[in-house]
């Protein structure tokens, strides 16, 4: 896996990430079997932009292990 670094904070984001509307409908053991296949090939980015609640608790219980392995990407609204 190539990484490049995020703007100067010293932290190596993966070039590819993942995206949450792909987890849309899958079960908690799909979702954990994702994480993992994530791990094993050094993917350290996922974008949490989805609305949709299961997804985020899904991925929520899949990563309660292995968090500090990840970096989360989410969108913040502005006024």
């Amino acid at each position: 896996m190539k990484y490049r670094n995020l703007g100067a904070t010293g932290i190596k984001v993966s070039e590819i990430g993942m995206g949450c509307e792909g987890l849309i409908g899958k079960t908690p053991e799909e979702t954990e079997a994702f994480i993992k296949v994530m791990l094993e090939n050094g993917v350290n980015c996922i974008d949490l932009y989805t609305s949709n609640p299961d997804v985020r608790m899904n991925l929520a219980k899949a990563i309660k292990n292995c968090r500090e392995k990840f970096i989360l990407q989410f969108l913040l609204k502005s006024k």
